[in-house]
């Protein structure tokens, strides 16, 4: 996740393809930085969304999902958390 306000915030949750929306922890992007964020969980999900509480313009966004591609999939130990992004 990018912030480009001065303010931090930020919250993700999504939704797995057989579910309901679950809320991932709470992220705090500070301003002018990006995060990483990983959620493992048993389903891909099939949408997205973030909330900007404290952005003017307070709003939930939908990110776009891709479908999975089986052939492009890497074996690695799963992340879940966040951390910070170049």
């Amino acid at each position: 996740m990018r912030n480009d306000e001065s303010a931090p915030g930020g919250r993700p949750h999504y939704r797995p393809e057989d579910g309901f929306f679950q809320w991932s922890p709470f992220v705090q992007v500070p301003g002018n930085s990006s995060v990483e964020v990983g959620v493992v969980s048993a389903e891909p999900p099939e949408e997205v969304r973030l909330e900007t509480y404290l952005s003017l313009n307070r709003r939930i966004m939908r990110l776009r999902v891709e479908p999975l591609d089986v052939e492009t999939i890497v074996r690695k130990p799963p992340f879940n958390g966040s951390r910070e992004s170049a």
